[in-house]
């Protein structure tokens, strides 16, 4: 890392940073395994809370972000929002099933 640039750097600091995100949102969200637990666990609250801190850094960088780094942005937020309302429906519809029994 010594090596790059600082604009190389920062490309490469602003995609780790967006995955770290991202990563954790789809843990939370239950598509990944938990690394450290190796169980697959859904928390709701955790996952919207990964996708609002990137929602943020959208809002913040907005004109800021070279067309690279703005399209990885929007495209995971785009995945995270689908995988978000899917996984919120199958908790809703699972919460009513409890109930109607």
């Amino acid at each position: 890392m010594d090596r790059l640039s600082q604009e190389e750097k920062n490309k490469f600091l602003f995609s780790y940073l967006v995955m770290s995100h991202q990563t954790s949102a789809l843990i939370n969200l239950g598509q990944v395994k938990d690394p450290t637990t190796q169980e697959i666990k859904v928390n709701l609250e955790n996952a919207r809370l990964a996708i609002d801190l990137l929602e943020m850094l959208q809002t913040k960088t907005k004109n800021n972000l070279s067309k690279d780094e703005s399209d990885l942005l929007q495209s995971t937020l785009q995945q995270l929002h689908l995988a978000f309302v899917k996984e919120s429906q199958k908790s809703e519809g699972s919460k009513k099933d409890k109930m109607e029994k």
